[in-house]
């Protein structure tokens, strides 16, 4: 099974949550609010975006669509252009979740765990991509999304502390361990 965001015709925006079963080829709702977006399935159930005057939420849903919770509270945003947090990647326990703060010429790396959201920081405009399986180091690139930027695939720690060159001028690094 996956989860997936599906699109409405009201607007591009809107969209809900859909389970797609592999067995059975057939999809159930998990949601009608049309404003649930970027769906990422962990053990703990599907952590996803819901749009709440206009910001990201950050919320999670059990995989039979109830028990919804907020899963932490949003950070509040220093301008207008600053949507919320957005999820990238969990542990495979599904403790620790690696979200983005993401706006306009922005994704600054969080990190979720236990009901609280810390930032990273912002190490050069670190975008990130992934998080190691057991949640001690996450995965990313400087540069944004600008190809114009000098890019390096770093790994920073779960915990703080100075990132770790994987690759210079490379971007969009992607991991399994």
């Amino acid at each position: 099974m996956y989860a997936k965001a599906k699109a409405g015709a009201e607007y591009p925006a809107a969209s809900d949550l859909y389970v797609f079963d592999l067995s059975t080829h057939r999809s159930t709702r998990m949601s009608t609010d049309r404003t649930s977006l970027n769906p990422l399935w962990t053990k703990q159930g599907i952590v996803y975006d819901q749009v709440v005057g206009g910001k990201f939420e950050l919320r999670l849903r059990n995989d039979t669509g109830g028990d919804i919770q907020v899963l932490v509270d949003t950070p509040p945003a220093t301008d207008d252009l600053t949507f919320g947090l957005s999820p990238v990647a969990a542990s495979s326990d599904g403790r620790r979740i690696l979200a983005s703060l993401e706006g306009q010429s922005r994704s600054t790396p969080f990190a979720v765990e236990g009901g609280a959201a810390r930032s990273l920081g912002e190490n050069d405009g670190f975008v990130p991509t992934g998080l190691a399986r057991d949640g001690s180091a996450v995965l990313g690139f400087t540069g944004l999304g600008d190809p114009g930027n000098p890019h390096d695939v770093l790994s920073l720690p779960w915990g703080g502390g100075a990132p770790t060159k994987l690759v210079a001028n490379a971007l969009w690094g992607r991991w399994n361990r």
